[in-house]
């Protein structure tokens, strides 16, 4: 089982829409995924399951008030290939109290990864963090072997970029020395604004490989999709946003495989 932390200090990038929409596109190409709402936000609770979800999640695991098995939610998707599925641990708005409760708690960055450890049946763990790079996005990135980095081609993000990867190499050296990016994927891209198209060239001269050649254009569809707990293959899978995670899913699984 490989764990990823899907992760941008800036809000609005896309985050939950990708640990969402590449969760389900994983699930369809016969991965057994097992996504994971660390965001007091919710966003990945809501793009899953509905604006109106509701239960435990993972506050209640993290505090140790129930186990991953009573919290983690089976999320029917049509038509995966054999093997394939989704499933989902949600997060609500108590999830940001679990901050202060385990504010204290000797190993507390290690606790999230101690929980993943003991779950079976999964090939694949996305964590959607929420915007900040608070305790919850350290325990993610000491549970996960790769980060996944949405970001908007902007440029102001190479500098983002640069202090979020201070963060992965001071939790590398202190928590979990085989951490690192997996991949760097633009977002909200539109070919036709010349501050997108040059800011992405900058990330690639910054970045190289760590860019992924696939682009998620700028799409309604992918927000309305969220907004109706549906991804976008259930939402419209016709459209660009359906195409752009599609594409992505196999880049995914051809750096997994290849390193490419």
């Amino acid at each position: 089982m490989t764990i990823y932390a899907v992760l941008n200090q800036k809000g609005g990038v896309g985050k939950s829409a990708t640990a969402a929409n590449l969760g389900a596109g994983l699930a369809l190409a016969g991965r057994r995924v097992l996504t994971v709402d660390l965001d007091p936000g919710a966003g990945l609770t809501q793009s899953l399951l509905g604006p109106r979800a509701q239960g435990a999640g993972a506050y209640e695991l993290l505090t140790s008030r129930l186990e991953a098995s009573a919290v983690i939610i089976d999320r029917v998707i049509a038509a995966p290939k054999k093997g394939g599925s989704l499933a989902v641990i949600p997060a609500a708005l108590n999830l940001a109290a679990a901050e202060v409760e385990l504010a204290d708690d000797p190993g507390r960055e290690r606790i999230l990864a101690r929980i993943l450890a003991e779950v079976k049946g999964f090939d694949t763990v996305l964590i959607d963090c929420g915007p900040s790079l608070s305790l919850l996005s350290v325990m993610a990135l000491t549970a996960a072997a790769g980060v996944l980095v949405p970001v908007l081609a902007e440029f102001l993000a190479v500098a983002a970029l640069a202090r979020l990867q201070d963060t992965i190499d001071r939790v590398r050296v202190k928590l979990n020395p085989g951490l690192e990016i997996f991949g760097i994927l633009a977002t909200r891209f539109d070919a036709r604004r010349l501050l997108n198209v040059q800011a992405l060239e900058d990330l690639r001269k910054h970045f190289g490989g760590k860019v992924f050649k696939t682009v998620i254009r700028e799409n309604i569809a992918v927000a309305e999709a969220s907004g109706f707990g549906q991804t976008i293959f259930e939402y419209r899978p016709g459209s660009h946003g359906a195409e752009d995670y599609t594409t992505l899913t196999r880049e995914f699984l051809r750096r997994e495989k290849h390193g490419e």
